[in-house]
């Protein structure tokens, strides 16, 4: 997206970094409500699912549901 693209949304753009920090958080809050890497991928109209994966790694609320307990052993006296 390009800053002619949010100014026409009602955004104003500060240079390359707020057009980044759009599609980030977009594709953050489609994580968040479920949406598969697939979709977001197409919205962001990414060419390679290889650059949406980018997003997956920020949810790690998400993560820690799947996360197995760090191992520990008994520390005897």
């Amino acid at each position: 997206m390009r800053g002619g693209a949010l100014r026409r949304a009602g955004l104003r753009p500060a240079g390359r970094v707020a057009a980044h920090i759009f599609r980030h958080s977009l594709a953050t809050r489609m994580i968040r409500s479920g949406a598969s890497l697939e979709e977001i991928s197409q919205v962001l109209r990414h060419r390679k699912i290889d650059s949406t994966r980018l997003y997956a790694k920020v949810e790690f609320e998400a993560l820690r549901g799947v996360a197995l307990p760090w191992p520990t052993r008994e520390v005897r006296p």
